[in-house]
This record gives C-alpha cells, sequence and structure tokens, in this order.
C-alpha cells in the first residue's frame, strides 16, 4: 500500500469516526429529550423563523407609527431598532422579554 492509499485510508477512518459520534450525540440528546418531555430542542432542531408577529405588534415595540413603520427604509427601520434595542436592554436595566420582543419586531419589519 502505497502513502496516496494510506491518507485515504485514515481520511476514510476519520469520517466514519465522525459519523458515529454524531450519530451517538444525536441518539443522546434524544435520550434526554423523552426524559424530560420533548421540553429541550434536540442536537439538530433549530429555533423557528416564523414569529407571530404583526404590523402592528412590530410597531409598538418600537414605538412607532404604524403607518410610517410600513413606509420606512431597511436603514430607517434599522436606526430605530437600534435606539429601541439601546432603551430596553438588559444590561441597561430593561427586561429581556422587551428586548427579545424588539428583536422579533426589527426582523418582522426588515424583512
Amino acid at each position: 500500500m502505497n502513502e496516496d492509499t494510506k491518507s485515504w485510508v485514515y481520511v476514510g477512518i476519520y469520517v466514519a469516526v465522525w459519523i458515529g459520534l454524531r450519530a451517538l450525540i444525536y441518539q443522546t440528546q434524544k435520550n434526554i429529550n423523552s426524559a424530560y418531555g420533548n421540553t429541550h430542542r434536540t442536537f439538530y432542531q433549530r429555533r423557528s423563523n416564523q414569529s407571530n408577529m404583526t404590523w402592528e405588534m412590530a410597531a409598538k415595540a418600537l414605538k412607532v407609527n404604524l403607518k410610517k413603520l410600513k413606509k420606512m427604509s431597511k436603514a430607517e427601520i434599522k436606526k430605530i431598532y437600534r435606539e429601541r434595542a439601546k432603551a430596553v436592554h438588559p444590561d441597561v436595566g430593561g427586561s429581556a422579554a422587551d428586548f427579545n420582543n424588539v428583536n422579533a419586531a426589527y426582523k418582522f419589519a426588515a424583512a
């Protein structure tokens, strides 16, 4: 067996071990989820990008008039978002729920 073939064998072994470890992690997370009643996300589950945000909710969270918000450019929305985020950030004394609501409103309005 020459050196080139040996390196490909090592690559194959590495890939097989990596796949095995990923499967083991997935199974472990699945077992944890079943033990806790599926309240925790598994390794492969992602947060949903869908939100129940409406234009009215976004305008309220960003403290902007609804008609004005619908006409704003992305740059203007970003400016308003940054001002609002600085005001409600938990490190400045705001609540995490308000901050998350402002983030969700920005994602909705800027999309």
